[in-house]
């Protein structure tokens, strides 16, 4: 069981995060096991945050010997379940998000860009019934012209002999008919028929396209992306002297 000192609880309460990585790379420098405990045990023991979050998988990665030590499984786990829910913008503007290597930067975005990828896909197939369910109700109206190529000619008959996705693609006048649906739903430039505060417009037809584009392809980083170099070892930063010995 790990045993506290006096230095220990001091350590641990008020240890300021920016020297850990100091102290993790003394500890790996020099093999020193008591100051890589007393790290381990203060990022385990750290809140995790949004705010922190980045720093401290930095911190959990940086170093050969935080790296490898499997107490730090959990912290690291913690710190990417924090991250995939962050806003991109949150993440990029983090100091330490370019220092990450590369392995945890992958597993940050991969794991990312999975929920929000299946999370478009619950959502294109809704998008597209919705729109197509409003084509529907509108066609026995006069104020919606139909293709005769791709919906029959029987007022009674009012569904579509293909998908929408590939009317869009090949059918002008399929094209039209989402205006002509558009322009029924606006009464002036400034009111819609329909109430709440988020409506559809003609842009609808490019987002359901960039449904298609963006869920087609692989999480995977560019190969031009490049890493920052790991912040360098200061000469003095943190009262402490060590030896090169095994224990401290």
């Amino acid at each position: 069981m790990f045993c506290y000192d006096l230095l220990d609880i001091f350590f641990l309460n008020y240890c300021p995060v920016n020297k850990i990585t100091y102290l993790l790379k003394l500890a790996d420098e020099y093999q020193a096991q008591g100051v890589l405990d007393l790290c381990v045990e203060y990022l385990k023991q750290i809140p995790k945050s949004k705010e922190n979050a980045v720093k401290i998988l930095f911190l959990a990665t940086d170093t050969v010997i935080a790296k490898e030590d499997e107490r730090l499984n959990s912290v690291r786990q913690q710190c990417k379940e924090l991250i995939k829910n962050m806003d991109v913008s949150d993440i990029l503007e983090k100091s330490d998000f370019k220092n990450l290597d590369r392995g945890s930067l992958e597993s940050v975005f991969v794991e990312r860009t999975g929920v929000l990828e299946t999370f478009l896909r619950e959502v294109r197939p809704q998008l597209i019934g919705l729109l197509e369910y409003c084509i529907y109700l509108k066609l026995g109206e006069s104020d919606i012209f139909r293709c005769p190529q791709h919906f029959g000619t029987s007022s009674y008959n009012k569904k579509a002999k293909i998908g929408l996705l590939q009317r869009i693609k090949s059918c002008s006048v399929c094209l039209e008919m989402i205006t002509q649906l558009v322009s029924s739903s606006i009464e002036s430039k400034k009111s819609h028929v329909y109430g709440g505060d988020c409506h559809f417009d003609k842009k609808i037809v490019s987002v359901i396209q960039g449904f298609e584009r963006i869920i087609s392809v692989p999480p995977t980083l560019p190969p031009t992306f490049t890493f920052g170099a790991a912040p360098s070892f200061p000469a003095s930063g943190f009262a402490f002297s060590a030896s090169k010995r095994s224990k401290v």
